[in-house]
């Protein structure tokens, strides 16, 4: 188990340039969607966890038009 952790943590740092200043976030998937994701980021030759912060990054930038001006983290 504890390897376990330490190879999520080894995964979170890359993800995140290699600090452990990245949150963690979980969702639940269905099935059906875990594997399209899955085999969208085989054929992207990427990780689940990259592709996904690449993905809410953009939506993110493009959604941070509409917040209020003024308004702080």
């Amino acid at each position: 188990m504890q390897s376990a952790v330490k190879g999520a943590a080894g995964t979170a740092r890359k993800a995140t340039g290699g600090t452990d200043k990245g949150r963690m976030v979980h969702i639940r998937l269905e099935p059906e969607l875990h594997r399209k994701l899955r085999l969208v980021v085989a054929a992207q030759d990427t990780t689940l966890q990259d592709w996904i912060a690449r993905t809410l990054e953009e939506a993110a930038s493009k959604a941070w038009a509409a917040v209020p001006k003024g308004v702080d983290e």
